[in-house]
């Protein structure tokens, strides 16, 4: 089984924190999974939300603002008071990399989020982020549900793309095997009790999973890869 590091560590840090992504490296992740908002300058900060409201309090969407503010936001801990005096505020792409200079064998999931690609339209959206990735210290796969950016990407670039797949059926099966991604990607909670996995030359990562049962039993299922919140409990047997 491989343990992705879904978000860095939100059961203990922030979600897509810098703090967070250290201490789940630290921890001996190989695998991190993060998402990808432009700012309003177009610079690709490490965001899940369209929003900031759930993130910081800030009720404006994250493409509403230059980088150089939403780089002063403080990011709030979920479901607990702040346990650091100097709080965590939203990367940039490029700080993460900064970051991951010194673990080159990881490799990271990044998600490409459909609120910025639809803000700014994919070719406009790509022309912002492609160079970004250029400084990328780790291998990389770019995955998103927009179809029509993985398209995009393929026709772009050389980057490896994973599809994040909307619903379980044969129409979404059927649009796998014409889009042919190196990895799809399956919320637990989409997935049919008993079903077999789609045969293809992809990879599967099934998330959230936040105990070592469950992905046990999707490991007999052929399924190898999981995206966890608490990825240290997970490495280290302790579910």
């Amino acid at each position: 089984m491989q343990w992705v590091a879904h978000r860095g560590y939100p059961q203990r840090y922030p979600e897509n924190s810098l703090i967070g992504f250290e201490v789940a490296l630290g921890s001996g992740a190989q695998f991190l999974e993060f998402d990808i908002q432009l700012s309003q300058d177009g610079v690709p900060m490490v965001f899940h939300d369209e929003d900031l409201e759930r993130l910081t309090g800030h009720p404006l969407r994250v493409f509403d603002l230059p980088a150089a503010k939403l780089q002063t936001l403080p990011l709030l801990w979920q479901d607990r008071p702040a346990q650091q005096a100097a709080e965590p505020c939203i990367p940039t792409l490029s700080d993460l990399f900064t970051l991951l200079q010194a673990y080159p064998q990881t490799r990271v999931f990044i998600e490409l989020k459909t609120a910025s690609i639809e803000h700014f339209g994919i070719n406009r959206y790509l022309d912002y982020l492609l160079p970004v990735l250029m400084d990328c210290p780790t291998p990389l796969v770019l995955i998103s549900f927009s179809t029509p950016v993985l398209s995009a990407i393929v026709a772009r670039s050389s980057h490896r793309i994973g599809w994040i797949i909307p619903e379980w059926n044969k129409h979404h099966q059927t649009i796998a095997h014409n889009l042919q991604p190196d990895w799809l990607f399956c919320n637990l909670k989409r997935y049919p009790a008993g079903a077999t996995p789609w045969p293809g030359p992809w990879h599967w990562c099934f998330y959230v999973i936040n105990d070592g049962a469950t992905a046990r039993q999707l490991r007999d299922k052929g399924i190898g890869y999981f995206e966890t919140d608490c990825i240290a409990e997970m490495l280290h047997g302790q579910d």
